[in-house]
């Protein structure tokens, strides 16, 4: 199994921890924290995946997969960029208010 591989199941798993934790909590801090977690995670999961693919193009040469998968890899990078801001913002209790959340 590849690094890649190992990080994408890693983060699918928090993701799935993160969206049980969500589902059985109260609104909260500590569940808008669970939701920034479950969310990061989510990104870094589809990135790693896509970053997987487009490397498995690259290796293969084949242009077409490459520039389909690098796009949605930089996608999903800026969606890692941005939940990973958004949750410090929430960690540090600076987040959203609990009319605007990650899972809203």
């Amino acid at each position: 199994m590849s690094g890649l591989a190992i990080v994408a199941v890693s983060a699918a798993g928090v993701a799935a921890l993160a969206w049980l934790v969500v589902s059985f909590s109260e609104p909260g801090g500590r569940r808008m924290v669970a939701e920034w977690i479950g969310t990061w995670a989510l990104y870094v999961a589809l990135l790693a995946f896509f970053l997987n693919l487009a490397r498995s193009a690259w290796l293969q040469d084949r242009i077409v997969p490459l520039v389909a998968f690098g796009f949605l890899a930089a996608v999903f990078a800026a969606g890692t960029v941005l939940s990973s801001y958004r949750l410090v913002q929430v960690i540090r209790g600076r987040g959203a208010t609990g009319v605007s959340s990650a899972t809203n």
